[in-house]
């Protein structure tokens, strides 16, 4: 399975380097291309953390994780400029 993305995308995650087992934050998060691509980086080990603040939009990040087999992922409502931790 794939996602299409551009190259400018696909650089978040090479830049990022995550490793397995890290915790990754992303905000805005939706459609889910870069949280994707960071989950499968991880090998499904870790958690990558993906915030929205629209539902339908948290809803179309889940889509595309259930199509590309990708569990270790944390989708969830929420407003960066509120969060705490």
């Amino acid at each position: 399975l794939f996602y299409v993305q551009d190259e400018s995308s696909m650089l978040v995650a090479h830049a990022l380097n995550p490793q397995s087992n890290d915790m990754v934050l992303d905000t805005c998060a939706a459609p889910g291309g870069k949280t994707s691509h960071i989950a499968a980086m991880l090998n499904n080990t870790g958690v990558v953390k993906a915030h929205d603040i629209y539902e339908h939009k948290i809803t179309l990040i889940n889509e595309n994780l259930t199509r590309l087999g990708l569990t270790n992922v944390q989708a969830s409502l929420a407003d960066a400029s509120t969060l705490n931790e």
